[in-house]
């Protein structure tokens, strides 16, 4: 993946989604991160960090905080789940 200046991530991508109201692109890794994007400015604004492993699915969640939560697993099969509204950094 690129980002401003060149590239971003060093492995490859594993996964991307659309939030359910289509602002907010994830996009996972096998660097073990996930990035996020608005997709009304195509800007990178936030980054999903905690996993042991490379990340091999991410989904929105639906509902009342949908395009808020982002759920995933990773290959160490830990399940963790971030808020895209505190660019990422809310691992609970």
């Amino acid at each position: 993946a690129f980002g401003k200046g060149g590239v971003l991530r060093r492995e490859e991508i594993s996964d991307i989604k659309f939030s359910p109201c289509g602002s907010k692109l994830a996009v996972a890794s096998h660097d073990n991160f996930i990035d996020l994007y608005d997709t009304a400015t195509w800007e990178r604004y936030g980054e999903c960090r905690g996993h042991s492993s490379y990340v091999t699915h991410i989904d929105w969640s639906a509902g009342d905080r949908q395009s808020e939560l982002i759920q995933s697993t990773c290959g160490a099969y830990e399940l963790l789940y971030f808020d895209a509204t505190k660019k990422g950094r809310g691992k609970q």
